[in-house]
């Protein structure tokens, strides 16, 4: 086969459905058979017809999600569980200072719509506009 119909193909492999999304499992999956040697990274995109870059960028990811579980395991397996109890309440807390934040934003965003439409004043500064020199 020449080189003008192998790009074809290629071309037309790849270019069917680039929108494709796969779910975790699925990508777990082809890297098993990538790594245990089942198939090869060009043998799993002619069969999947995905993109081998994909695999690479699906390597990292799934290898810093583990590492994170990992540690979070070690540390909460460290503590005592008033120490967990304490962090679970704080968070909590946080939570509750979060949802305050953004309905104090949710109101005051509201305030600058109302004035700016009934008193016709300019309150926001538009994008990309310059400072004012005093």
């Amino acid at each position: 086969m020449d080189k003008e119909k192998k790009k074809k193909l290629a071309v037309k492999v790849f270019s069917e459905k680039p929108w494709r999304r796969y779910d975790d499992e699925f990508k777990k999956k082809i890297l098993k058979e990538i790594s245990d040697g089942i198939l090869g990274q060009r043998e799993a995109s002619r069969k999947y017809r995905i993109h081998r870059r994909n695999f690479e960028v699906w390597k990292q990811k799934f290898s810093l999600s583990n590492l994170n579980i990992k540690l979070t395991d070690q540390i909460l397996s460290s503590m005592n569980p008033d120490e967990i109890d304490a962090l679970k309440k704080r968070a909590k807390e946080l939570d509750k200072a979060l949802q305050h934040a953004k309905l104090k934003i949710e109101g005051l965003e509201t305030l600058i719509n109302v004035a700016e439409k009934e008193l016709r004043i300019k309150i926001r500064k538009k994008p990309g506009s310059k400072q004012s020199k005093k």
